[in-house]
C-alpha cells in the first residue's frame, strides 16, 4: 500500500513538473513573440511606415536646429562680421601710418573691450571645436578681443601723447550704469552668464557715443577716421539685416533684446552715416554740425 502511495506520489509530482514545464515554454514563447512583433512594428513607424510622437519629435529637433545654424550663416551676417573686422583694421592702419591716434575715442575702444568680455566668457564653456559655426565664431571673438585690447594697449603707452584726451571727455558712468540696470532686469535666463550677455547687448547699443561726442567736438573728420567709425555702426546695420532674415527663415527665432539695442544702435549712427555718405559723394571733407 506504501509502495502504491509513493509511486502514485512520484507519478503525480512528475506529471506536475512536466505540465509546469509545459506551460513555462508556452508562456515564454508566447511572450518572445509579442516583444518580436511590438520591436517589428516600432521599427516600422520610427522609420516612415507611420507616425511616431518620439521619432518625429526627434527628427524635428534635430532639422531645426541644421535649419538654424544654416541660416545663422547668411550673406547679411558675414557681411557684417567682415565690415566690423575691416573697421578694426582701418584703425589699426590710421595709427600706424600717421603715427598719432588723434580723433580716436579711447573710452570708445574700452566701451567695446567690456562689451567683447563679458560677452565672450561663454569660450570657457563651450567646446570651440563642435561644428564649424562654433569654430567661425570662437575664431572672430578671439580677433576682436586681441585687436581692441591691442589698440587700447598702443593709445594707452606708444601713441599716448597724441591721445586727444581734452575732447574724449564722455562720462562713460552714463552708459555702464543704465546698461547694467537693464541688464538686470531684461534678460532671458537668471544666470550670471546670461545677464552679462544682457549687458554687452545694452552696453554695445551705445559704445559709439563717445566717438561720436569727440567727432563732433573737433568739427572736421579725417578721412581715415570717418572710414572707421562708418564701417563701425555699418556692421550692425547689416546685424539688422541678418536678424529680418533669420525671422522670416527660421522657426521659433526670438531674439527682442538685440533686436532692440540693434535698432538703438543704428538710430544713433544714422546722423553720422547722413554726413558721411553725402560728403563722400561730394568729395568733399568730412565735417558734422556743432
Amino acid at each position: 500500500t506504501a509502495r502504491t502511495e509513493r509511486s502514485a506520489g512520484f507519478f503525480g509530482l512528475t506529471l506536475f513538473s512536466r505540465s509546469d514545464s509545459f506551460f513555462r515554454r508556452g508562456v515564454c514563447r508566447f511572450l518572445s513573440r509579442r516583444v518580436v512583433f511590438l520591436f517589428v512594428a516600432l521599427r516600422l513607424r520610427w522609420w516612415g511606415e507611420g507616425p511616431s510622437p518620439i521619432g518625429s519629435a526627434t527628427r524635428a529637433v534635430r532639422a531645426s536646429r541644421r535649419e538654424g545654424k544654416m541660416h545663422a550663416m547668411n550673406i547679411f551676417r558675414i557681411s557684417g562680421d567682415l565690415i566690423h573686422l575691416a573697421s578694426i583694421f582701418i584703425l589699426l592702419l590710421k595709427i600706424q601710418t600717421s603715427r598719432s591716434c588723434a580723433g580716436i575715442s579711447l573710452k570708445t575702444l574700452e566701451i567695446y573691450m567690456v562689451v567683447f568680455v563679458t560677452r565672450y566668457l561663454d569660450l570657457f564653456v563651450l567646446n570651440p571645436f563642435k561644428n564649424f559655426l562654433r569654430i567661425y565664431n570662437t575664431i572672430m571673438k578671439l580677433i576682436y578681443l586681441s585687436t581692441t585690447g591691442y589698440l587700447i594697449f598702443q593709445m594707452r603707452t606708444k601713441y599716448k601723447h597724441t591721445y586727444s584726451s581734452a575732447q574724449d571727455t564722455f562720462r562713460v558712468q552714463f552708459l555702464l550704469g543704465p546698461a547694467a540696470l537693464l541688464a538686470l532686469i531684461f534678460h532671458y535666463k537668471l544666470s550670471f552668464l546670461d545677464i552679462l550677455w544682457a549687458f554687452s547687448i545694452f552696453l554695445e547699443s551705445v559704445a559709439l557715443l563717445p566717438q561720436l561726442f569727440l567727432l563732433q567736438k573737433s568739427g572736421e573728420v579725417e578721412n581715415i577716421t570717418g572710414h572707421y567709425v562708418f564701417a563701425l555702426g555699418a556692421y550692425r546695420a547689416l546685424y539688422l539685416l541678418n536678424w529680418i532674415y533669420r525671422f522670416a527663415t527660421e522657426q521659433h527665432y526670438w531674439q527682442p533684446l538685440a533686436w532692440v539695442a540693434g535698432v538703438v544702435q543704428t538710430g544713433l549712427f544714422a546722423d553720422f552715416a547722413y554726413y558721411y555718405i553725402q560728403n563722400t559723394r561730394k568729395g568733399k571733407k568730412l565735417k558734422l554740425p556743432p
